[in-house]
């Protein structure tokens, strides 16, 4: 007998693991769509810091921070839904923080204003990987409400940053 848990696992009633444990299982690609988001807010979070290493207006750093600070929630979120599956969140960023990074770096040639460019440039990348989880519905419905929530977010950074950027 089979049913689906809140996470979108399929629990198979009669194997064991071990001394009782059930088998859960997933498909792969829900498991690849949840760590590729992950992945993308651990860069993100790699890129943050860079860019907080080379701005020279302390009021754009503690912006910084406190944006960097605020994509905790979701990170912690989606781990806890890869967890639940029974894997171990990622919980460094992958070869595209080098991409975001270098975009930080890149953009410290133009000075605060670049390196603003560049991290809204960042924030970009991880709303359409938000958008594009909730189009291709992989994803349980408890699941795609944070990426939804995750995504407004997003989007309220994008508004942030374009506020920035009328400053320079």
């Amino acid at each position: 007998m089979e049913n689906k848990n809140s996470i979108g696992a399929t629990e198979i009633g009669a194997v064991g693991v071990g001394s009782g444990g059930v088998i859960k299982q997933i498909e792969e690609d829900q498991l690849q769509q949840l760590n590729h988001l992950i992945h993308l807010a651990n860069d993100l979070c790699l890129a943050y810091g860079t860019a907080r290493r080379r701005l020279e207006n302390s009021k754009l750093i503690e912006i910084f921070t406190d944006l960097d600070k605020s994509h905790d929630i979701f990170r912690i979120q989606l781990g806890e839904c890869v967890t639940n599956l029974g894997h171990t969140p990622p919980e460094t960023g992958d070869l595209h923080s080098m991409i975001e990074r270098g975009r930080v770096v890149i953009g410290e040639l133009q000075g605060d204003e670049g390196i603003v460019r560049a991290m809204a440039k960042n924030e970009e990348e991880l709303a359409d990987a938000f958008r594009e989880a909730i189009l291709d519905q992989l994803l349980p419905a408890n699941v795609l409400e944070i990426v939804k929530q995750a995504l407004a977010h997003e989007d309220s950074h994008r508004a942030y940053y374009n506020k920035l950027l009328r400053q320079f």
